[in-house]
């Protein structure tokens, strides 16, 4: 049995316990990160190609049809429901790490406070700027351990400064993505 067989499954899987069974969040096995295109397609709240929505998906999942299908079918059944009934759909792979755009996470929440709070985020974009040039794969692992600690430290700060807000739904994306890609670079000193 091929890939194919196996993510149709799941789709009709996911059809029925969504009209039978109140299902309102399905997560896939890609990028957390990067599945925010993908929780906003299927809320109509963008529109994307077929290959755009290829691109969203990580570690080539975009090319299964069956993956597409289910973004599209999600984005119909969410266009007839209230918003309390629509399916939210989530990335759940910290596969970030692999790549070398940890420091993308960093910058998505300095883009999230920019909107929010822009005098705090004009300090914190003074403080992080070290912090977007070395979190990357390709410079990361040189680093000395002092030096993967202090961006610990500072990841850690980040979320100590954002955790008492509630309405951070996307931002949680991205602080979960920069646990997990620094989990994955220096399992030792991840954030805790």
């Amino acid at each position: 049995m091929g890939a194919h067989e196996p993510l149709a499954l799941r789709n009709r899987l996911i059809r029925y316990a969504v009209n039978r069974l109140n299902l309102r969040a399905v997560a896939l096995e890609t990028d957390l990160t990067y599945s925010q295109r993908l929780y906003d397609y299927v809320l109509g709240k963008n529109a994307e190609t077929d290959s755009a929505l290829k691109d969203a998906f990580t570690l080539g999942f975009g090319e299964y049809p069956e993956n597409l299908a289910l973004l599209h079918w999600l984005r119909e059944h969410n266009a007839t429901e209230p918003a309390e009934r629509q399916v939210h759909l989530y990335g759940v792979d910290l596969s970030g790490q692999f790549y070398p755009y940890a420091f993308r996470s960093v910058e998505a929440v300095l883009r999230f406070l920019e909107r929010t709070d822009p005098a705090l985020s004009g300090d914190l974009r003074k403080q992080y700027a070290e912090v977007i040039s070395e979190f990357r794969s390709d410079k990361y692992p040189k680093l000395q351990q002092v030096d993967k600690n202090a961006i610990t430290g500072k990841i850690q700060d980040l979320v100590a400064i954002l955790q008492p807000a509630e309405e951070f739904s996307t931002l949680v994306h991205e602080i979960a993505h920069l646990c997990g890609a620094e989990i994955y670079v220096a399992p030792a000193t991840g954030c805790a």
